[in-house]
């Protein structure tokens, strides 16, 4: 079965999409065994055992010897640096401001880009308090039910946003918009004020502010956010209090850009 991407129909190569929902596999539960990966993903054991042997040699996963279980290898850590270095959003910038914003906010502070249908995290810092916002590097959230989803969505061209908007617009909580009409409207809004708030849309107990992040050619490449419990972010207030912060640290990461605001 042929899919999309960009535009372009591509047929996928299966024994590829079977190696990688091994990778995926081995991320969700850090750490199985070949039966273990068998039932969960469907394929033979001996198909697993080869893919994992495949992998140990070239070092994407690692084998515990006292227990058979596979978990995920360094060489996937390597690649991922790459992933890092090779964007302008460097790490070595950008992830002092983020420790410096959350410590100033005493909130979770989070650096996503859009991928693909999807807000993906590339970076984040976690807030000191005892109950706080944790979302790992590389997780996937939805766009139309995130801060920063809908700070990247709300940039893209009409095309794009016709294709989130026309697809499947899951109700995560009871607050989560899901009217095509209604999000259009807000991510006009969002454009328009150049932030975003959302409340208990993607998780019950949970609330973000975002802002987007331009580069020297006034293109948004992503959205820097602040996440908390929703009973810290609930008032309007509360996000107001944070969303200062937010400007500021964008504005400096954007320096770093190229981006000139004088």
């Amino acid at each position: 079965m042929a899919n999309t991407v960009n535009g372009r129909e591509v047929r996928p190569v299966q024994a590829l999409v079977h190696a990688l929902e091994v990778l995926e596999a081995l991320g969700e539960h850090r750490e199985l065994g070949v039966s273990e990966l068998s039932r969960e993903i469907g394929l033979s054991k001996t198909a697993v055992y080869n893919i994992l042997g495949t992998f140990e040699s070239l070092r994407f996963v690692r084998r515990d010897p006292s227990s058979s279980r596979y978990k995920l290898g360094w060489r996937l850590n390597e690649l991922g640096a790459l992933v890092l270095s090779g964007n302008d959003l460097d790490p070595v910038v950008t992830r002092p401001l983020l420790q410096k914003l959350a410590i100033e906010t005493g909130e979770s502070v989070l650096l996503s880009v859009l991928d693909r249908e999807g807000v993906t995290y590339i970076d984040r810092v976690e807030s000191h308090r005892p109950i706080r916002m944790v979302a790992a590097p590389g997780r996937q959230s939805p766009l139309h039910a995130t801060a920063s989803g809908k700070v990247l969505l709300a940039y893209q061209p009409a095309e794009v946003i016709d294709s989130v908007l026309d697809g499947t617009l899951t109700r995560f909580t009871d607050s989560t918009i899901t009217d095509p009409a209604k999000l259009r409207k807000q991510l006009a809004e969002i454009a328009a004020n150049e932030f975003a708030s959302v409340v208990r849309e993607n998780e019950p107990d949970l609330s973000s502010v975002a802002v987007p992040i331009r580069d020297y050619s006034n293109e948004v490449i992503a959205a820097l956010a602040i996440a908390a419990p929703a009973d810290r972010l609930d008032s309007d207030s509360a996000r107001e209090g944070v969303l200062s912060s937010l400007r500021d640290t964008a504005q400096e990461i954007e320096s770093h850009l190229g981006v000139n605001h004088s």
